[in-house]
């Protein structure tokens, strides 16, 4: 085990600390995917509807075609919606949680729901210019010596850069494009450029969801209506835990790097050598 997969291991369990220690915090994750789950049962209705007729008739209207279109863009953008509100709650929480300072689960949500708007254009700002970005990091030769590569972005590729993004919008209560200035800047003033954020945890996320289809596989090779329904079931639960503590965890330990970058200890539930050594440099082995 290197010392690198270590560094990421401790500061998930530490993470996890926070969670056990204030299991309400769960309450976030687990609205969004119910929330998010209920949306495409509401959704799959109408759409399995049109996809019926486009069966019967042989063929699906330029009309019924729309109607589609819609319904998918529709529930993506309110789910991507959702999941964003009840993060940047999250990330409120756990910043006063780990700065020890008082705050209820629905003045996180309250928090977040005031500044809905802002959430919303970060969205149309991440699909929009985000994407421009990305494409220009990739097949622009002198894109790192561009303006917007070094004064919006102080020279951090745009993956790290927004980072801190949903801290910065919900605490410093900025809009979206200084938001990614003051995340990419923050970044930068505490790790440097070029950095990799150390994600080789999510390898292992991975691997245990895989782990999570076992029993809807032997429904499958067991080939009984039951047998299918029960493993599929089961297999759907435990998907969800994993999605549910992997992303708690995650937004915590962003917000917990965003306090250090801040200059905020946050000793008392994390080792602070470690918090140091959560980003490394592309260069660096």
């Amino acid at each position: 085990m290197t010392d690198r997969f270590q560094t990421e291991l401790q500061l998930s369990k530490q993470s996890l600390a926070i969670i056990q220690q204030k299991k309400s915090l769960l309450i976030f994750p687990i609205a969004h995917v119910v929330i998010n789950l209920l949306l495409l049962a509401t959704v799959l209705a109408p759409l399995i509807t049109l996809e019926k007729t486009a069966w019967e008739i042989g063929k699906i209207s330029e009309k019924s075609y729309f109607i589609f279109f819609m319904i998918v863009l529709l529930y993506f953008a309110v789910t991507n919606l959702i999941t964003l509100i009840f993060n940047a709650a999250l990330s409120f929480c756990a910043i006063q949680h780990i700065q020890n300072k008082p705050y209820t689960i629905g003045g996180g949500l309250k928090t977040a729901l005031s500044r809905v708007a802002t959430l919303y254009c970060w969205k149309v700002l991440m699909v929009t210019f985000g994407a421009y970005v990305r494409f220009s990091e990739y097949w622009l030769d002198d894109w790192p010596t561009s303006s917007t590569a070094t004064n919006v972005l102080c020279g951090v590729r745009w993956r790290i850069a927004v980072l801190f993004i949903v801290p910065v919008l919900i605490i410093e209560n900025l809009g979206p494009w200084n938001a990614v200035k003051r995340s990419a800047q923050l970044l930068k003033n505490t790790w440097g450029t070029s950095l990799i954020y150390r994600a080789r945890a999510n390898m292992i996320v991975f691997i245990i969801s895989l782990i999570a289809l076992l029993p809807f596989f032997i429904g499958l090779f067991v080939g009984h209506e039951t047998a299918i329904t029960l493993g599929t079931s089961v297999s759907a639960v435990l998907l969800i835990i994993i999605t549910v503590f992997h992303s708690a965890t995650q937004i915590i330990l962003v917000s917990a790097l965003y306090l250090f970058a801040n200059g905020v200890d946050a000793s008392r539930y994390y080792d602070t050598a470690l918090l140091k050594e959560a980003f490394r440099s592309m260069g660096k082995k």
